[in-house]
């Protein structure tokens, strides 16, 4: 699946689920949330040189260009730190242990639950070592851009499990794979009608309060249960199955 549609996937699935909590938690922290999930939406593609973590986003008209060439700055330096200081150590330790198996390639150890999780743990501590060597206390910060982090990299794993290629989430524990029938790195619509669903559904949720279609204490709950049902959906469209 193309960045830009993790990045949109990633990101309006976040934008649902906490546009409800704005008057509990402040924009600030929801805002760091989010900007955690799209980083995360990326990640997992570090352990490919062409991806968009690597190079930034490219495409778009308007604001939206110009916001894609601003992450041409800012994803290579995050994906670089991700790729070299992680990727490669994590995947020459498993080299080592599993006496040269287990080799570094894409869709492997980066797309897996160990490697997302692992990945979460020390991206924070590299970046909790460079706040404190500059004496900055940003503990509560780092720990909520770290969740939405890791949520955007379960949604990248979750939404390349609907694609032909698949993802082996256990590795290298498991072999088993799930695996759909989207195309990767071509164009299909229903990644696009996706994301408009999820879109249309963080509008919706953000204003039902407000206009009083919902009660105030149900917007959460139904932001859920409507973001389950779209990826159920997007997950039965694509024919999700358990493969090996």
């Amino acid at each position: 699946m193309r960045g830009d549609h993790h990045v949109l996937i990633g990101v309006l699935s976040a934008v649902l689920l906490l546009a409800p909590l704005i008057p509990d938690l402040g924009a600030s922290w929801i805002v760091l949330a989010i900007a955690g999930v799209f980083v995360g939406s990326l990640a997992p593609d570090a352990d490919a040189a062409d991806a968009a973590i690597m190079s930034g986003l490219s495409g778009g008209r308007g604001t939206l260009r110009q916001f894609a060439r601003h992450t041409v700055i800012v994803l290579p330096l995050i994906g670089y730190v991700i790729r070299y200081g992680i990727y490669y150590p994590l995947s020459a330790l498993l080299w080592i242990c599993t006496f040269g198996a287990v080799r570094p390639a894409h869709r492997g150890f980066m797309h897996s639950l160990p490697g997302i999780t692992l990945t979460t743990a020390l991206l924070l501590a590299y970046a909790g070592a460079a706040l404190s060597f500059f004496e900055v206390q940003a503990l509560p910060s780092l720990l909520i851009f770290g969740c939405g982090f890791f949520a955007g990299s379960l949604l990248h794993l979750l939404a390349d499990s609907c694609t032909r290629s698949g993802v082996c989430w256990g590795f290298p524990v498991s072999e088993m794979r799930l695996a759909g029938t989207f195309p990767s790195g071509r164009n299909d619509r229903r990644a696009d009608i996706f994301a408009g669903l999820l879109g249309g559904g963080a509008v919706l949720f953000l204003i039902a309060g407000p206009l009083g279609i919902l009660e105030p204490g149900a917007v959460p709950a139904g932001a859920i249960l409507y973001c389950a049902a779209c990826w159920a959906l997007f997950l039965y469209d694509t024919g999700v199955r358990r493969r090996g």
